[in-house]
């Protein structure tokens, strides 16, 4: 059952669906003719994993080729990597008066925790928040950081490729 939502064999899974969905959506660039239902009413669960029919591979290939549309433009696109690295400072510097790193560990705090954030910074007079507020202005004013490069490389533990991306504030 855990691999209709998280599938970890082959990574096709009801949550891939949904925010490929909504974002596909939300970004304007549609589904470039993926469809989720047909994949869904296709497969069939043999041996407790879920498998899908030959036929079906395009439609998987699809899938595929549309998340990796949304990772190279959108996801990770220097704007938006700008903008969260601006977010993540802006969290970093009022951690001292909101206790970002104690909330997290209490879960019935973390969980009270919503995206009027940024509006709650805003709208704080404390002193210790005046860097924070000056971040949100030049997200609100687009003086967003700025992107110096990226570069890649192997970790030698894992082989795996890293990409560094760097940003000047």
């Amino acid at each position: 059952m855990f691999q209709i939502v998280n599938n970890r064999v082959n990574c096709i899974d009801v949550d891939k669906f949904d925010y490929i969905k909504r974002d596909t959506y939300k970004f304007g660039i549609g589904l470039q003719g993926f469809n989720f239902r047909l994949l869904i009413n296709n497969m069939r669960v043999i041996d407790y994993e879920i498998c899908y029919k030959f036929k079906d591979r395009d439609h998987i290939y699809d899938l595929f080729r549309c998340r990796e549309r949304l990772y190279k433009e959108f996801y990770h696109h220097r704007v938006t990597k700008g903008i969260d690295f601006m977010i993540s400072d802006i969290f970093k510097s009022a951690n001292s008066y909101f206790k970002f790193d104690e909330i997290v560990k209490d879960m019935d705090k973390y969980t009270k925790l919503t995206d009027n954030i940024i509006s709650r910074i805003k709208n704080t007079d404390d002193p210790s928040l005046d860097e924070a507020k000056a971040i949100i202005k030049r997200i609100e004013k687009r003086d967003l950081y700025t992107f110096v490069g990226e570069y890649s490389y192997k970790d030698k533990k894992t082989s795996e490729e890293v990409i560094l991306i760097q940003y000047i504030w």
